[in-house]
């Protein structure tokens, strides 16, 4: 199918209200044409999660900055949460009228139904100010059809290089190359700009690969191993759990 059609048969699928259809054909056309700010405008208008649709909205926006049609949808976005947001301004005592004694009414016994909670501004805040690295996970995993807001019970499976996600791998601090070879015993875990440390790892933990993105040709990976979580480059985790080689630096 010419990619022109390709992105034809996705506007009228999303006329028509077919959503998932619309998905798969622009998923298809992105393969051939990521810069396409037409395109972005349309994943985010059959997107399944305000997340994704923010996403698309911002590719957009890096595409061409002036482009009113994204600005506007996440201002309307913005908006929408900051209305739902609790009111924290100081509210006006009423004052204290004295009624009459009269005989106290029978009190309702009756459970309380719980009330719905309340809308945070929170979600989209942070999807706004969380930078390149992480709106390039979330399209990514987009361009991969799975959705950040998704609730489906069935566990999509990815393969990044040696590895599946989400799965299981060890922290590696072997360096074969080296002259003489060595291993780091102690590893850092980044931030997701890949820029500060968070925390830090030792040669051999196993630790749980919960997500992972593609990023010139380099594959990072959101790992976890008890209270440290963060994200590492592939050459720091193999399949299996190795052995120390070399030198062995602290």
């Amino acid at each position: 199918m010419d990619i022109d059609n390709i992105l034809e048969q996705a506007q009228l699928a999303a006329t028509q209200s077919q959503k998932k259809k619309a998905r798969s054909l622009l998923r298809e056309y992105m393969k051939v044409d990521l810069r396409n700010e037409l395109a972005w405008l349309l994943f985010a208008s059959v997107a399944e999660s305000e997340i994704d649709e923010t996403a698309c909205l911002m590719r957009v926006l890096r595409i061409n900055p002036n482009n009113a049609a994204a600005k506007n949808r996440l201002e309307r976005i913005q908006s929408a949460y900051n209305a739902g947001a609790p009111d924290s301004s100081p509210q006006p005592t009423p004052p204290v009228v004295q009624e009459p004694t009269e005989s106290p009414a029978p009190q309702d016994t009756s459970p309380t139904p719980p009330t719905a909670p309340e809308r945070s501004a929170i979600p989209i805040l942070l999807i706004l100010i969380i930078g390149t690295c992480l709106v390039g996970i979330v399209i990514s995993n987009l361009l991969d059809g799975s959705s950040s807001g998704s609730s489906s019970n069935s566990q999509t499976y990815r393969t990044y290089g040696r590895f599946t996600v989400p799965g299981t791998a060890y922290m590696d601090g072997r360096d074969i190359d080296a002259n003489p070879t060595l291993t780091l015993m102690t590893m850092n875990v980044w931030d997701n700009k890949m820029q500060q440390p968070v925390c830090r790892l030792k040669h051999g933990t196993a630790v749980k690969l919960l997500g992972a993105t593609t990023l010139d040709n380099r594959n990072y990976f959101h790992i976890s191993s008890g209270s440290c979580e963060g994200w590492v480059i592939e050459k720091s985790l193999s399949t299996t759990k190795t052995e120390p080689v070399g030198d062995r630096i602290p």
